[in-house]
């Protein structure tokens, strides 16, 4: 059996706001059989406008696995994050949910990945 790495992706894009729709969820499939659901990396496109002191929280599926923030000034960025306890294995879709939870401004996501190892013949 080796190991490789395995991605599942989610190409859409949203923006959260305070004002506005503060949470947003991007759904990023199942896992694949052979999949090892721990220890995943998260990585996503994030665009912080008109931010003082912007808190967004970031969770996978229940379990808040980073919280960015506070922001003032305006970034965009590849953000990567290692997330424990990871995917669930037998969920029909994992949801990778951002959060605005303190501050004032915007927060466009995009290009959502999560990585994870897989067990191949």
């Amino acid at each position: 059996m080796h190991t490789v790495a395995g991605f599942t992706a989610n190409k859409l894009k949203a923006v959260i706001a305070t004002g506005g729709d503060i949470d947003v969820p991007f759904g990023v499939g199942p896992l694949p059989q052979g999949a090892d659901a721990k220890n995943c990396l998260l990585g996503y496109m994030g665009t912080a406008s008109k931010a003082s002191n912007l808190k967004v929280q970031v969770k996978l599926n229940d379990t808040v696995v980073d919280t960015l923030g506070p922001l003032d000034v305006g970034i965009t960025r590849y953000f990567q994050i290692v997330c424990e306890p990871g995917l669930q294995p037998n969920v029909a879709n994992n949801l990778v949910n951002f959060r605005i939870v303190g501050g004032t401004g915007s927060f466009g996501i995009s290009n959502v990945v999560v990585w994870f190892h897989q067990n191949v013949a």
